[in-house]
């Protein structure tokens, strides 16, 4: 009997949660970093998954941004103000009579705005990751001083294009089809499973909260950090300061 499979379409959470499931552990995590040729590549796969962002957000972030002396714990390095991307409020609808206006369901017509939106958040010193985000956050300071910048640190870490990046992601762990163009040729570490192997790390790992989730995510909506993480069996585990005695 053949098992059936959904027709999830690639490079999406729910394609993440059903082919991989969670968090893969430091270790493979790590090999296929050091797998990957394209130095591009792994910078922009390593600082992802870091800042837990999306690829058009780290391209807005500076050197100023990283505080790597944490006045609250000096094992974690805090990122100030990133910016966040689709963050949206909803704004009710009037009518010309001054009235809200009403859907055929019953419910107010709402309207959506997108505004700018900004995180404040840290991550530990000891994840190997942090440290190629300082690497590249020295590397793009020292190319501004070389360049005569007057401000080396209020410059983008990152200035490749959004298109840029995602070609540089697609060379990891890719099918090699020679046959197909680079966009339809796409590696499993893409930025919606990048995002979720961190989102799934802090949640099953670490045992972050619902709120915790949402302040390091910069999310709005509880049901983001539900969207974005999946836990193994592994993460059903006891602490053993909680097991029964």
């Amino acid at each position: 009997m053949s098992k059936h499979v959904p027709a999830f379409k690639k490079r999406t959470v729910a394609h993440f949660k059903y082919y991989i499931g969670g968090w893969i552990g430091w270790d493979k995590f790590k090999r296929d970093y050091e797998s990957v040729q394209d130095w591009k590549a792994k910078s922009y796969m390593a600082c992802l998954f870091a800042l837990g962002c999306r690829v058009s957000e780290i391209r807005t972030l500076v050197p100023r941004q990283i505080n790597t002396e944490y006045a609250l714990d000096p094992n974690y390095v805090e990122i100030k103000q990133m910016y966040v991307e689709k963050q949206r409020e909803w704004i009710q609808v009037i009518g010309e009579d001054g009235k809200p206006i009403i859907m055929p369901n019953g419910k107010n017509k709402l309207e959506s705005n997108s505004i700018p939106d900004y995180r404040t958040f840290i991550i530990h010193k000891t994840e190997w990751t942090t440290g190629v985000l300082l690497d590249m956050a020295k590397w793009a300071i020292d190319i501004e001083i070389r360049k005569g910048t007057k401000n080396p640190e209020e410059q983008p870490i990152f200035t490749d294009s959004r298109f840029s990046i995602y070609y540089h992601l697609s060379k990891i762990r890719a099918d090699e089809d020679k046959s197909k163009k680079w966009n339809e040729n796409k590696g499993i570490y893409h930025p919606h499973m990048i995002r979720s192997l961190r989102a799934s790390l802090l949640a099953g790992n670490y045992r972050y909260t619902i709120p915790q989730m949402m302040k390091f995510f910069g999310w709005k909506d509880e049901n983001m950090p539900l969207e974005y993480a999946s836990l193994t069996a592994e993460n059903l585990i006891i602490n053993p300061q909680y097991a029964p005695k």
